[in-house]
């Protein structure tokens, strides 16, 4: 689609054209993965981009033996992506060392990446960030991880996009999307026809809700971007043995078809199918789950 500028576009550009390692924050759907793509796409016409799987085995520590000659860039979007462990072991997120070799090499490499605000916080107030481990045998993986991600977050130049649209780029906006975007309220929530989402939500039956907050627990619980078929219907009983409420296939099968099923005047679904049998959470779905002013229960 038709991209439209931000008013923080000349800003961006400069910090990616001056720093190797760039993460820019802000709000769910407030644009950040577009602003960076057009920056990079402006600053770097040429490079090469590598987007890893964050969910392939040891994808991340391949990286250095598939490097190309000339300009590179490493997209990381939804950053906290990269930074979980899965449960494997530190060595399968990103590694500070890692983030030191690409930014400091010869190569022209550049580390573009993306996240929310509330996932900055969790990693940056909720794990270690001023005071030392304890040292010895007792420390855990989830404490080194914690540590891991909150150092290469430091290695970083943040850039905050703000999350409403502006008065000037709604302005902008109305000669593209005319009667779309809503002052106020960021580029992404207008476009997906975010307040008649919630209105759905407000309407679905505890068992439609819980398929999304089910799907969204996964992807916070750094298990994995996507949720398998099985995984999900487990998690999913799991919400309604604590909803009290029935749980059978039947009941399941119609809450997934309601989840996944684009909304009339939207073309996105609370959840999608990423590949066969494994489903994603809209991210900013996701981001209500954290946030614990959402209504959404615990």
């Amino acid at each position: 689609e038709e991209y439209v500028d931000r008013d923080a576009d000349a800003e961006l550009r400069a910090l990616v054209r001056s720093h190797r390692f760039v993460i820019v924050r802000g709000l769910s759907l407030a644009g950040k993965s577009r602003a960076l793509y057009e920056a990079a796409k402006k600053e770097f016409p040429s490079a090469t981009l590598i987007v890893p799987d964050p969910d392939a085995n040891r994808c991340l520590a391949e990286i250095d033996l598939l490097l190309p000659r000339g300009e590179v860039v490493i997209w990381l979007d939804n950053l906290r992506n990269y930074l979980q462990t899965g449960g494997v072991g530190v060595s399968s997120g990103l590694t500070v060392a890692q983030v030191e070799r690409w930014i400091a090499g010869r190569r022209k490499v550049h580390i573009l990446a993306t996240i929310r605000t509330d996932e900055w916080k969790g990693f940056t107030e909720a794990t270690f960030p001023r005071r030392k481990l304890a040292s010895g045998s007792g420390r855990s993986i989830a404490q080194i991880a914690g540590r891991t991600a909150w150092e290469i977050l430091q290695k970083g130049h943040r850039f905050d996009l703000p999350g409403p649209a502006s008065k000037a780029e709604c302005d902008r906006a109305a000669k593209a999307f005319p009667e779309t975007i809503t002052e106020g309220r960021s580029f992404g929530e207008s476009l997906v026809r975010l307040p008649q989402m919630l209105e759905s939500l407000k309407d679905a039956s505890v068992q439609e809700a819980a398929v999304i907050w089910a799907a969204a627990d996964w992807q916070r619980l750094g298990a994995g971007q996507a949720v398998g078929l099985d995984s999900l219907r487990a998690v999913w009983r799991a919400w309604m043995k604590h909803q009290s409420a029935s749980a059978d296939d039947t009941a399941f099968d119609a809450a997934l078809e309601f989840a996944t099923r684009p909304l009339s005047d939207s073309a996105l679904s609370f959840v999608f199918e990423s590949e066969q049998d494994r489903y994603e959470a809209r991210d900013y779905f996701v981001a209500m789950r954290e946030d614990p002013d959402s209504g959404v229960p615990i």
